[in-house]
């Protein structure tokens, strides 16, 4: 491999790993590697192998080529997309392309309904966990109060 490819490769795993908020080490347990190891590749002072390369690349749903990308702007664009094209999302896609422009206005206002009852979902939630709390906690001073003036 030329070392200008090496060094692509390294800058491009650099990228990745820090747009990922990823340590080294997490990278190297990605790769099925030492830590090491991983950050001779990152430095291109060594070229990685095939299967690390595909396994840092499946694990954030890459195309392998992705990592020999020469331009950087390029190379973030794939990564900010790779967010977006695993399996369930690539379906969705695939259906709504296939449905009639109202039954594809139906299935947006039905996803924001959805996104809704989610986030109400979710505030009930907490608020529910708020009141047990604050339970809890007068439950907690109601037992000291008793056992204090058990004491006195």
């Amino acid at each position: 491999m030329k070392l200008d490819t090496q060094k692509r490769i390294g800058a491009n795993l650099k990228i990745l790993r820090t747009c990922k908020d990823l340590s080294q080490a997490d990278m190297a347990e990605i790769g099925g590697i030492s830590r090491s190891l991983y950050t001779h590749y990152e430095l291109a002072n060594r070229t990685p192998d095939a299967e690390v390369l595909f396994k840092i690349t499946h694990y954030f749903n890459l195309d392998m080529g992705t990592l020999f990308e020469t331009e950087p702007h390029i190379f973030l664009s794939q990564v900010s997309n790779s967010i977006y094209s695993d399996d369930d999302s690539l379906n969705i896609l695939a259906v709504y392309r296939k449905l009639s422009p109202f039954a594809q206005g139906m299935l947006l206002e039905r996803a924001a309904y959805l996104l809704d009852w989610d986030k109400f979902k979710e505030k009930s939630a907490q608020k529910l966990k708020s009141k047990k709390e604050g339970r809890a906690a007068a439950e907690g001073e109601t037992r000291e109060d008793s056992s204090d003036a058990e004491i006195e």
